[in-house]
């Protein structure tokens, strides 16, 4: 663990998000016979951040019965109109058998923000949800 202080973490909220690389300059004290790191600065490894552009999702399911389905049917029809900055298109991946599988794209765009992908993978039939980059 590493301490960030308040006005360093407000000033570097935007580059604090899951899965973006992040550069750390600390100082290490030693305090209550362990070792401490306190951030001095945190800057952005990411080369061009402005330009990350998600354009679309892919949902990989962990089952495809119909009550799966269904869920995943209804979840979508939930968040299809929720406010979104960057939309994108959605690809579904699900098992029919042992070693196979079944993808198809839905003809509606949804959210791509990480807000959007939590919500998704709350209904834990989603495996995994993997950004497709421009």
């Amino acid at each position: 663990e590493i301490f960030v202080g308040e006005d360093l973490l407000v000033a570097n909220r935007d580059i604090l998000e899951a899965g973006m690389l992040v550069e750390v300059m600390a100082k290490a004290d030693r305090r209550d016979g362990e070792i401490k790191l306190f951030t001095n600065s945190l800057s952005s490894l990411d080369v061009r951040p402005e330009k990350r552009i998600v354009k679309g999702l892919e949902l990989r399911l962990r089952t495809a019965t119909l009550d799966a389905l269904d869920m995943l049917e209804k979840t979508l029809a939930e968040i299809r109109n929720v406010p979104s900055k960057t939309m994108g298109y959605v690809e579904i991946v699900a098992p029919i058998g042992p070693g196979r599988e079944a993808s198809w794209r839905l003809p509606d765009k949804i959210g791509t923000e990480s807000s959007i992908q939590k919500a998704l993978k709350a209904t834990k039939i989603i495996e995994t949800i993997t950004e497709i980059a421009a």
